[in-house]
């Protein structure tokens, strides 16, 4: 971890072992970035298999999408009654992991490495349907189709081509933000003309 901090010019970031017999990795901390790892992950993935899920996990410290992660977290609950709020925060994640997944490729040119570490993960869950339900590891994996679809564009991917810049906002990025920022400006207009017609002398017109 260290040494791919060093590479991607990172500060300090912790490491965290867990004894788990389902795979885990992810990233938590604001303060202090830390990488969360299974004792599975370990015992299961080679040398390069485990460098290409340190490098992914690190990635997201490098785009800080720990902070950012918080925001739209706060956004999707503050507006949970909204269905595209849902919608709009499964599509940022989906994003910013295959933004990673990229710079991944394009960092250790071993497009390989990664998607045999998620085809190993995704074999597991299939043998044991209940650690899919686990939190920490859908953090990890995300749903059948996204992990089927990061597979598809890694065995797909030429090393040397960095598809996004890895500092960007991809356009499913863009739109949540656009989207989320639309409906607080949205809902604080509503939430305002709705107290002002409570009060209506306050005005020389009713609003309706």
């Amino acid at each position: 971890v260290d040494r791919w901090a060093n590479r991607r010019g990172i500060g300090s970031v912790r490491v965290r072992l867990t004894r788990s017999s389902h795979p885990i990795a992810l990233l938590y901390g604001i303060r202090q970035p830390t990488v969360l790892l299974s004792t599975w992950m370990v015992h299961h993935l080679d040398t390069t298999e485990l460098e290409a899920v340190v490098a992914h996990e690190l990635e997201h410290v490098s785009r800080r999408d720990y902070l950012i992660n918080w925001c739209a977290l706060m956004l999707r609950d503050a507006f949970f009654y909204l269905p595209t709020s849902r919608m709009a925060y499964r599509q940022f994640c989906q994003e910013k992991e295959l933004a990673c997944d990229d710079q991944v490729v394009s960092t250790t040119q071993r497009p390989l490495a990664l998607a045999s570490a998620l085809t190993k993960v995704w074999l597991h869950l299939a043998e044991h349907p209940q650690a899919s339900y686990a939190p920490l590891t859908q953090a990890l994996v995300g749903s059948g189709e996204q992990i089927t679809h990061r597979v598809d564009r890694l065995l797909a991917a030429q090393p040397g081509i960095t598809r996004r810049e890895p500092s960007s906002f991809s356009p499913g990025t863009r739109l949540f933000v656009v989207g989320l920022a639309s409906i607080v400006f949205g809902t604080s207009i509503v939430l305002m003309l709705i107290e002002m017609g409570f009060w209506p002398g306050v005005l020389s017109f009713r609003i309706f």
